[in-house]
C-alpha cells in the first residue's frame, strides 16, 4: 500500500490548521477571563458536513469532546482519500 504525497499534504494542513486554532481558542479561554465562548464559532466549518446530523438531548451532549475528535479524524480522512485519489489520477495523465 503506497502513501499518497498529495493527501498527506491536504489534510496534513487541514489537521494543522484545525488544531492551530483549537490550541488559541483553549488558551484564550483560559487566560481571558472575559472570554466567553463565543470564538469557539471559528471551529464550525472544521465540524461541518457532521454538525448538521447531530442532535441535541442526547449522548452527543454528554461526549462532545470525543465527538469533535472523532469528527475531525473523520474529515482528514475522506480529505486524504479524495485529494490522494485526484493526487494518482492527474499523476498519471
Amino acid at each position: 500500500m503506497r502513501i499518497s504525497k498529495g493527501g498527506l499534504i491536504c489534510s496534513s494542513v487541514y489537521a494543522g490548521l484545525f488544531l492551530l486554532l483549537f490550541f488559541i481558542l483553549m488558551v484564550s479561554g483560559r487566560t481571558n477571563p472575559g472570554n466567553s465562548g463565543e470564538s469557539g464559532i471559528l471551529l464550525l466549518p472544521f465540524l461541518l458536513p457532521w454538525i448538521i446530523f447531530l442532535r441535541t438531548g442526547s449522548w452527543f451532549d454528554h461526549n462532545i469532546e470525543t465527538l469533535i475528535w472523532v469528527v475531525i479524524l473523520l474529515n482528514t480522512l475522506i480529505i486524504y482519500l479524495i485529494c490522494g485519489g485526484a493526487y494518482a489520477l492527474f499523476k498519471k495523465k
